[in-house]
């Protein structure tokens, strides 16, 4: 009797093993930036901007048209420079344009954007953006 159990309590230990083992894991952190610190609160990427406000916004864009990166921000403040970095599927450099805040308006608005020519490569591009030179996010778009 008491090999019987030791062989269901063998049994039992080496499934939960073997379950938890073929299982992924992960994680999280809480972080609290600094309540002046610049953030984004809203960005898309679009077809068109209509008075300051972003139309037709999509992530799936078509060969000679324009992508715009529409970004509404909260405590940038006067001389802040954005820049977008623009890539093509094969990760080179297409563009590269910056704008530079000026004033000390709570939220701002900043606009970038890129011409895509008959001629690009189709695929997934990035976009990516800095402030003050100091990475802040990404943004995918596919080029069909």
């Amino acid at each position: 009797m008491k090999t019987k159990i030791i062989y269901i309590l063998i049994f039992f230990a080496l499934s939960f093993h073997f379950i938890n083992c073929n299982q992924t894991s992960g994680g999280g952190e809480v972080l609290t930036p600094g309540s002046d610190d610049p953030y984004i609160i809203d960005a898309v990427l679009c077809t068109s901007i209509e008075n300051n406000s972003p139309s037709g916004i999509t992530t799936n864009f078509f060969l000679g048209e324009r992508v715009y990166l529409w970004i509404l921000w909260s405590n940038v403040i006067k001389d802040d420079k954005v820049i977008s970095v623009w890539y093509d599927p094969d990760n080179f450099k297409k563009s590269e344009y910056s704008v530079v805040f000026q004033s000390n308006a709570n939220r701002q608005i900043s606009i970038s954007y890129l011409d895509i020519s008959n001629f690009a490569t189709k695929g997934e591009w990035i976009v990516k953006i800095y402030l003050n030179n100091h990475f802040i996010r990404s943004y995918r778009f596919y080029v069909n």
